[in-house]
């Protein structure tokens, strides 16, 4: 009987458990994932794990573009670090990096090149020198000037709305 399973599971294309582990354990090994056994969900691990089970999954599959979208939002601090470490050495291993993050310094930290978006368009593109405070301000100018753009009051002049709800005026 068992020897007919195996013939249905090499033409269905099904894989067996041994050939899985074979693919999934050394990425998770490598990411350090905390789990108790191979089998456990994923959504029953710390939000840190979850991350790195999902970016174990692309680097198992041998992806050549890996897309991290707010890869560190609600993790804790040393999970944090480790996603960056990760992303930085699949950038050197090769990988193209696709990395979306409203955390300035964290795109600062690791991307070559930032490309500023605002209202589905790019704003800016910006090589990145490493250095947090002239990137910061480059790109808060892209934003700002895209915003004054975007809203002009009747007279021409541009304002922006504040969180609080005043108007700013800019001539």
């Amino acid at each position: 009987g068992i020897t007919v399973w195996s013939r249905i599971e090499r033409r269905m294309g099904w894989i067996s458990e041994r050939r899985t582990r074979s693919y999934v354990e050394p990425p998770l090994r490598r990411l350090d994932v905390r789990m108790h056994r191979l089998s456990q969900p994923a959504a029953s691990l710390s939000g840190g794990n979850q991350q790195k089970v999902s970016a174990a999954k692309w680097i198992a599959a041998q992806a050549e573009l890996l897309i991290f979208d707010e890869p560190t939002v609600g993790i804790d601090v040393a999970a944090k670090d480790a996603m960056h470490r990760l992303i930085a050495e699949l950038a050197d291993d090769g990988a193209a990096i696709l990395l979306i993050s409203s955390d300035l310094r964290e795109v600062v930290q690791l991307a070559d090149r930032i490309l500023v978006m605002g209202d589905y368009r790019i704003i800016d593109e910006i090589d990145n020198p490493g250095e947090y405070a002239p990137i910061s301000e480059r790109v808060m100018r892209a934003i700002t000037e895209a915003t004054l753009e975007a809203r002009p009051d009747v007279d021409g002049r541009a304002s922006v709305a504040s969180s609080g709800g005043a108007r700013v005026s800019a001539d």
